[in-house]
């Protein structure tokens, strides 16, 4: 399994690749969206991707990829959560919406539904989410 990690913030960058790598999870890592789309990366299953990065954010990104008909998942990670943010990513078809910070399992379950196709973390996994992003 390969996921790349779009985010402007280094230390979640970091993280992120830890976790995932410890996971046996291949991991490519982009500081934003352009340099995601310049390397052109191949065979990716899932994409973590932030909402709110300079330059590129994760919506035009989102849009970018809908319009080059991507059919890479597309998990989005935000510190802003907000109901029209979640609505927005969700028209453009991202798998997921998490508040930063999230779980470890929530992730790991986010890419597994993202990847298996159904796109829905299990009930228990959605409610965990919530409570995350209450206690932002």
């Amino acid at each position: 399994m390969r996921v790349a990690v779009i985010d402007d913030d280094s230390s979640v960058c970091n993280a992120l690749r830890r976790l995932l790598v410890s996971a046996n999870v291949s991991t490519d890592v982009f500081g934003s969206g352009r340099e995601f789309l310049s390397a052109q990366p191949r065979r990716l299953d899932c994409i973590v991707l932030d909402l709110k990065m300079p330059g590129i954010g994760g919506i035009e990104l989102l849009r970018i990829l809908n319009e080059c008909q991507a059919k890479i998942p597309v998990i989005i990670i935000s510190a802003s959560d907000s109901t029209t943010a979640r609505t927005e990513c969700e028209q453009l078809g991202a798998s997921a919406f998490l508040g930063k910070p999230f779980d470890e399992h929530v992730l790991f379950s986010a890419i597994k539904a993202a990847i298996d196709g159904s796109g829905k973390p299990s009930p228990v996994v959605a409610a965990a989410d919530r409570q995350t992003a209450e206690s932002v």
